[in-house]
């Protein structure tokens, strides 16, 4: 009897501590702007015991007076050592305090709270606390349903960042400008929640970093479809670039405040050059000045994805080589034009329609060479310089000729050509290797 009276006492004088204590340090924490109440006191008694036997609590229970020095102190009072049981409480405590922060969009103590709730909970792990803690919340649970928790333990301090980046994201206008500030905060957290879980190896810490790659396969997938059934509404028989082109800024706009995630900008690549295959196949009167604005519009799609590492953009060749195929037909000069039509083969080896335009582009060049040829008398050939030169010429001429046919042997002015290489050649007295 006297030993059950003991013990109730002293879990009375611990329900009074923390009635004492926490909403003095909640005050501190939370810079004034959470109270609790004693209720909620008496159900966080356990965390005003734990701090109250870390050899940090002195440090503490010092600075509770002194507002001007949080949150410096507690950093300190962490590094000095808590206990794992300690942490856990400070993690629940600091989790519930940054979704609220969040939400009123007080983002500076937001951003604290979402690295001292993540550390909290990666310490708490790295202890038996959390083991406990989970052993009691499902005492008769199988093993591997403790290992489901402890992955998906730091749900709740990532999930109100996907909230609140996809409500920034502005999804279903979009035309209109996402909101900045919330969008980069809330890319800021998940770079620096990725940095936190890197530390560690634990399961709590895997399980984080498996959710947030799910997060970020959220917030581009969800990107990619507004996208998609924006450009999806246009009617392409009546389109104007006036319609298209602020989509594709506007995609632009957020991929750039979402660190440019690749999946996006191959999505509206491939968009984008559907569009133009389609504008093609209708046959508008203004399709090539259509496309004309469309085309610089997909560059910087095109030099991000090109600019990934060789082994990510595998299967983009085909698509990076259609961009660069119809670059080359804007492109001003002859050797601007052969150079996008190269490239597209060494994207894409074998691309029929960069082949097929390289193809006529090298016999336009032999076309030029053949017109000088033709223009040259026969009597000025013996002349050693002169003779040199033709000779190269036809050479060239050549060369162009057998890299055409190697690049599109259906070209039918082929054999044209070749003809009337050997009708200069004979005229000129140079004989060469053309069949």
């Amino acid at each position: 009897m006297a030993s059950s009276t003991y013990s109730e006492d002293r879990e009375l004088r611990w329900l009074l501590h923390a009635r004492e204590r926490l909403p003095l340090l909640a005050r501190r924490l939370s810079a004034g702007t959470t109270e609790l109440t004693p209720e909620q006191c008496d159900a966080l008694s356990d965390w005003s015991r734990s701090l109250s036997e870390d050899p940090a609590w002195a440090m503490l229970q010092d600075a509770l007076g002194e507002a001007a020095a949080w949150p410096a102190v507690w950093e300190r009072a962490r590094q000095a050592g808590m206990s794992a049981r300690t942490e856990h409480h400070n993690a629940l405590f600091l989790s519930r305090q940054f979704a609220r922060l969040l939400a009123s969009a007080d983002l500076e103590l937001a951003r604290w709270s979402f690295v001292q709730a993540l550390s909290s909970w990666l310490a708490a792990d790295a202890g038996e606390a959390l083991e406990h803690y989970l052993c009691e919340c499902a005492p008769e649970g199988p093993e591997e349903l403790l290992e489901q928790t402890r992955r998906t333990a730091l749900s709740p301090v990532l999930s109100p960042v996907l909230t609140q980046t996809l409500e920034a994201l502005y999804l279903d206008e979009f035309h209109r400008a996402p909101e900045r500030r919330p969008l980069r905060f809330g890319t800021e957290l998940l770079t620096l929640a990725r940095e936190q879980l890197e530390t560690s190896q634990g399961a709590l810490a895997r399980g984080g970093h498996a959710r947030l790659q799910q997060m970020h396969r959220t917030l581009e997938d969800r990107l990619i479809d507004a996208f998609q059934n924006a450009i999806e509404s246009l009617d392409l028989t009546t389109l104007s670039m006036a319609d298209a082109l602020p989509l594709l800024a506007s995609l632009e706009q957020r991929c750039r405040l979402l660190g440019f995630p690749h999946r996006c900008d191959e999505a509206a690549l491939r968009v984008g050059l559907n569009m133009i295959w389609e504008l093609r196949r209708l046959g508008r009167d203004d399709e090539t000045e259509v496309v004309e604005r469309l085309v610089p519009a997909l560059r910087p799609l095109a030099s991000r994805l090109e600019a990934l590492p060789s082994e990510e953009h595998l299967e983009l060749g085909g698509a990076l080589a259609d961009f660069y195929t119809f670059e080359s037909e804007f492109a001003f000069s002859l050797n601007r034009r052969e150079e996008h039509l190269r490239h597209a083969l060494a994207l894409c080896e074998g691309h029929r329609n960069a082949s097929r335009l390289l193809s006529h582009l090298l016999m336009e060049r032999a076309n030029r060479d053949l017109l000088k040829i033709v223009a040259t008398p026969e009597f000025g050939v013996a002349l050693g310089p002169l003779r040199q030169r033709l000779s190269d010429a036809l050479a060239r001429v050549e060369s162009y000729l057998d890299e055409a046919a190697t690049l599109f042997p259906a070209n039918e002015r082929l054999q044209d050509y070749r003809h009337d290489l050997v009708t200069e050649r004979e005229r000129l007295g140079i004989p060469g290797d053309t069949p």
